[in-house]
C-alpha cells in the first residue's frame, strides 16, 4: 500500500486526548488529534488484534527513566541521548499542524522531544535508529518530505507492565530507501501518566526492537 502524501486532506484541528480504556480490556481508545485522525483515515475500522511482532531478547541493555513521562524503559547500552539543535526550521507535520523540528535523516524531521540515538552503526552509514519519547495520549507526529511515502500502515496491541499499548507499525519508502516505524501510547505502570512513543530505524530488524523496548516499560 503505497499513500501519496500529496493527495491527503488536512484535517480539522482536534487535540490529541484519548481517555481511559478502550473497549479491549484498558486499551487505550483512539486519539483524536490531527495526526491520530490522519493515520485512521488509512485504516479499517476494526478491533485490534496482537502486533505479530514478538520483539527482540534484547541484551546489553540499561534501564533510563524519560525525565517528561518517568516511565523507565531498557535501552541498549548503545543508545545516547542527543540534544536537537534546532535552528528556526519550521515544517508541516504529516496530519496538518506545524512545529519547529529538527532533522533526522534526509527528509525526515522530528519534533524536539526525548530521544536517543543508536551508535552502533552510524559511523559506518549502514542504519540509524532513533527513539523519541514524550508525554500524550496519541500517537506521536513528524514531517517528511513528499518523496517518501508510506509502503505500508497497521495498528495492533502489546503489553507494557502498565497495561496494554495501542500500537501503528509501518514503514515509508523512498526509492530504494526503506524507513521502519512505531508507534505506540500506552499509561505508564507507576505513574499511570500517558507515554507517547516513536521509535524509527533504517534496518529492517529496527521494529522489533521497538516493540522490546516498549513491552519492557515499568
Amino acid at each position: 500500500m503505497h499513500i501519496r502524501l500529496a493527495a491527503l486532506p488536512v484535517l480539522l484541528v482536534a487535540t490529541a486526548c484519548a481517555g481511559g480504556s478502550g473497549g479491549q480490556s484498558g486499551l487505550p481508545r483512539p486519539a483524536t488529534g490531527r495526526y491520530d485522525l490522519f493515520l485512521r483515515r488509512q485504516l479499517p475500522d476494526r478491533e485490534l488484534s496482537a502486533c505479530v511482532l514478538g520483539g527482540l531478547q534484547l541484551t546489553g541493555t540499561r534501564s533510563i527513566i524519560s525525565f517528561s513521562t518517568k516511565a523507565r524503559v531498557d535501552l541498549p547500552v548503545t543508545y545516547t541521548p542527543i540534544t536537537q539543535r534546532l535552528q528556526g526550521d519550521y515544517a508541516q507535520l504529516l496530519g496538518g499542524d506545524r512545529a519547529e523540528v529538527w532533522e533526522w535523516i534526509d527528509g525526515f524531521k522530528l519534533l524536539p522531544t526525548e530521544s536517543w540515538t543508536d551508535t552502533r552503526l552510524e559511523p559506518r552509514g549502514e542504519a540509524a535508529y532513533v527513539v523519541s519519547i514524550t508525554p500524550g495520549a496519541g500517537y506521536l507526529p513528524f514531517s517528511v518530505t513528499e518523496t517518501w511515502t508510506f509502503g505500508g500502515l497497521e495498528e495492533c496491541t502489546t503489553t507494557t507492565q502498565g497495561g496494554p499499548a495501542r500500537v501503528m507499525v509501518f514503514t515509508m519508502v523512498k526509492g530504494r530507501e526503506t524507513v521502519y516505524g512505531i508507534e505506540a501510547y500506552w499509561r505508564n505502570g507507576s505513574t499511570r501518566n500517558w507515554v507517547s512513543f516513536l521509535g524509527l530505524g533504517t534496518s529492517p530488524t529496527a521494529q522489533e526492537e521497538f516493540i522490546s523496548i516498549i513491552k519492557s516499560s515499568k
